[in-house]
């Protein structure tokens, strides 16, 4: 039409508001070593100064905390932006978990935000740990006979291997089980453990030392415990 003036479509309003790309990483892409402190990196991306940021992170397990902000109480941490720097996860229990990052940050001069969500896969590896360790003698060793000797582990985790040492046994003397090695010690595998023996082929006292050495396989961590037991070795009359 005659004298119409033409129509313009204004820009969109861009001042003030917030201008993010958060991202959030982990040390190691999510493996982290329990009772070690882990680096949990969130990054707001490009924040102005007028912009608030409000950080939950939730499915924490009760062996979970964070080195800053606030424990909710109910698998949940509240962070803020002032948190966020050398923020590190520590767990003491191994396992996998999921946990749920949001970020919402807010202009506090024209009352925008942006929310962004995150799933973060956390899997912590085991620390090896020394296990309870019981050594009992069933009574009296009679010299040339078979005494019962009970070794009792407490449970290892799914990634953790032991091997039991046991010195102080004579050079006349043997266990039912295990390796003999060049120093006089055996060398045990929790099934030697089954029914293990001694027998003293001479009338001297002996005493024992035990040691069970565990390793974890994941994180190469060590941990050992030891006992002793002394060996009453009752003398064969009739030889």
């Amino acid at each position: 039409m005659r004298g119409d003036k033409p129509v313009t479509t204004p820009e969109p309003a861009t001042e003030g508001m917030p201008e993010n790309t958060p991202h959030v990483s982990t040390e190691a892409d999510g493996v982290i070593i329990e009772n070690t402190a882990a680096a949990f990196d969130i990054d707001l991306g490009a924040v102005s100064p007028s912009d608030v940021a409000d950080i939950t992170v939730s499915g924490l397990t009760d062996r979970m905390k964070f080195s800053a902000g606030k424990d909710n109480g109910d698998g949940s941490w509240k962070l803020a932006a002032e948190d966020l720097d050398g923020l590190t996860l520590t767990a003491t229990d191994p396992g996998p978990t999921v946990l749920q990052v949001q970020i919402s940050v807010r202009d506090a001069k024209v009352s925008t935000s942006t929310t962004s969500s995150f799933d973060v896969s956390v899997k912590v590896l085991n620390v090896a740990e020394a296990p309870g360790l019981s050594v009992r003698l069933g009574g009296g060793a009679l010299e040339e006979a078979e005494t019962p000797l009970t070794i009792q582990l407490s449970d290892l985790t799914a990634t953790e291997m032991v091997a039991i040492t046991i010195d102080g046994v004579g050079n006349d003397d043997e266990l039912t089980a295990g390796t003999l090695n060049p120093d006089g010690s055996y060398t045990l595998d929790l099934e030697d453990l089954v029914g293990l023996a001694i027998i003293p082929h001479s009338s001297a006292d002996l005493d024992l030392t035990i040691v069970a050495n565990v390793t974890d396989t994941t994180t190469d961590t060590m941990a050992s415990v030891s006992d002793t037991v002394h060996v009453a070795v009752i003398p064969d009359m009739l030889t």
